[in-house]
């Protein structure tokens, strides 16, 4: 089976992440942790900060590894790498989403998941608690 890997943003302001619905596809209308596949000779960390700025326009930093999870989708492996950061700008533009959403890291489990989120939403809210 083919496998993917990327990486997803935990973008964090307050107690609140930014959080994305996707907006075609699939998964349309599910909520995911921000991010994209990892291209050829990027680091995770390089990546995160391209499909960031791709997506949201928004620069990040403090990039913090919180977990990785492995899901199995009918037609591929998904191996996805979440890290904790910070939004250098406050200039979002949705350039592949249908919605964004500030929400409290207590609250993550209220809003329906893409099913390869829903192995990270402990691991965030554990990260986040230990501050």
């Amino acid at each position: 089976m083919k496998s993917v890997e990327v990486v997803a943003a935990a973008i964090v302001k307050d107690d609140h992440i930014l959080i994305a619905k996707r907006g075609s596809g699939e998964f349309e209308g599910l909520w995911e942790f921000p991010g994209g596949k990892i291209e050829m000779g990027e680091s995770q960390e390089i990546a995160l900060k391209r499909e960031i700025d791709e997506e949201l326009n928004l620069m990040i930093s403090d990039l913090n590894y919180i977990d990785t999870t492995f899901y199995d989708y009918p037609s591929f492996s998904l191996v996805m790498h979440l890290y904790s950061c910070t939004a250098d700008t406050e200039n979002i533009i949705k350039h592949v989403h249908s919605e964004l959403l500030w929400i409290h890291y207590q609250q993550l489990d209220s809003v329906e998941w893409v099913p390869a989120d829903i192995g990270l939403l402990k691991s965030v809210v554990d990260y986040l608690s230990k501050d």
